[in-house]
């Protein structure tokens, strides 16, 4: 990645920060709700924590598989794998619904144009 110019260098430093503010919040919230409801998840030991890093509450989302059905070209909907308990743990402390893999939009990939080529 090659930043030229002042502008992108502070951009990505927005970027960047932002990306940590959502990392910490997600962090401070599920130990929150963990430790409210007194419910543990796995660690990277595979020992009960009820203080997990962020990296470590998304392991059990690294398998998860979304697979899009169409059928002529027209969308049908999304399958997904059954979330694995620790997942559904981690989810649920965060308030999140698990159909959040079921009903995100279809995005359709028309190819690049000018605007997202690069040319």
């Amino acid at each position: 990645m090659f930043l030229h110019t002042p502008s992108r260098i502070a951009a990505l430093g927005v970027v960047l920060m932002l990306a940590l503010m959502v990392r910490n919040y997600i962090q401070f919230e599920l130990r929150r709700q963990l430790l409210a409801q007194e419910k543990t998840v796995p660690s990277r030991l595979r020992r009960p924590t009820a203080k997990p890093t962020t990296e470590t509450a998304m392991i059990p989302f690294a398998r998860v598989m979304t697979v899009h059905v169409t059928l002529d070209g027209a969308p049908l909907g999304r399958q997904v794998a059954p979330l694995p308990p620790a997942a559904l743990v981690v989810l649920e402390m965060l308030g999140v619904s698990e159909n959040v893999f079921r009903t995100p939009p279809l995005r359709i990939f028309r190819g690049p144009t000018t605007e997202t080529s690069g040319m």
